[in-house]
């Protein structure tokens, strides 16, 4: 009894190959998607950071005005009214009007120079504060670059100033 030859194709195909080359794939993209997609996302943060700080809008509390005239009378007050003119204790330190819309925020330099020499040239202001009274239509950005500037000038007491609802007596 010998063997006898088969002859005839192998009907059986080796999967193994293949599925080694599938894993290998799927692993080199499990890696490859989140770093692409970080990489994505930082580039148009940065292309989109001054526009998304503009897009803030200030949505203060509001107080009646017999609260709101017995906490000013404690602190300085900086106004920095719609038109981006800044006044410091009734004073204007700074007009930045013609930077109004400004998209790089490098063009409120001067405007920041001015406002943070006027706080250091006034000695009360580390002691009582400052209260930073904007108008809720000026860019958002313009306003966190005043109060950075006072952290320069090391004031420690800073506060946003609420709007004031009329008194309806």
């Amino acid at each position: 009894m010998g063997m006898q030859a088969q002859s005839g194709a192998m009907a059986d195909i080796n999967v193994t190959p293949l599925v080694d080359v599938m894993l290998v794939m799927l692993i080199i993209f499990m890696v490859a998607a989140p770093v692409m997609e970080k990489a994505r996302s930082q580039k148009e943060l940065e292309e989109n950071r001054d526009k998304q700080q503009r897009l803030v809008a200030l949505n203060l509390p509001a107080l009646d005005n017999s609260q709101a005239t017995a906490n000013q009378s404690q602190t300085l007050t900086l106004k920095i009214d719609q038109n981006f003119v800044v006044s410091f204790e009734g004073k204007t330190v700074s007009d930045c009007s013609k930077y109004r819309d400004a998209i790089d925020k490098r063009q409120w330099t001067r405007c920041f120079d001015e406002v943070e020499g006027a706080i250091r040239a006034n000695e009360d202001a580390k002691e009582s504060g400052i209260i930073v009274d904007a108008d809720p239509s000026i860019k958002f950005g313009f306003v966190v670059g005043i109060m950075h500037r006072m952290h320069k000038a090391n004031i420690e007491k800073v506060s946003m100033f609420p709007k004031t609802t009329a008194t309806s007596s």
